[in-house]
């Protein structure tokens, strides 16, 4: 069974400040992207990222700007 993906919006400033408040750390958003990507979320332009439905949980729903349906296949070093 495929995977369902999004294209996701995610407020990178709110997840810097949750991930650097939980770990007493000031993080810089590129450890932000880092950490994004670690988790399953793939670049898709500035601030935007293509994610499976299994690991959209990864963030907390107040941390996403928008969210739609990723039509057409999911990025070919994914499948």
């Amino acid at each position: 069974m495929a995977d369902n993906w999004f294209e996701v919006e995610l407020d990178l400033e709110k997840i810097r400040q949750t991930l650097s408040r939980d770990d007493r750390t000031d993080y810089p958003l590129e450890y932000v992207r880092n950490w994004l990507a670690d988790a399953g979320f793939v670049p898709h332009g500035p601030d935007r990222w293509l994610v499976r439905e299994r690991d959209l949980g990864q963030v907390d729903p107040s941390e996403v700007l928008s969210l739609q349906d990723h039509p057409g296949p999911p990025p070919s070093h994914l499948d």
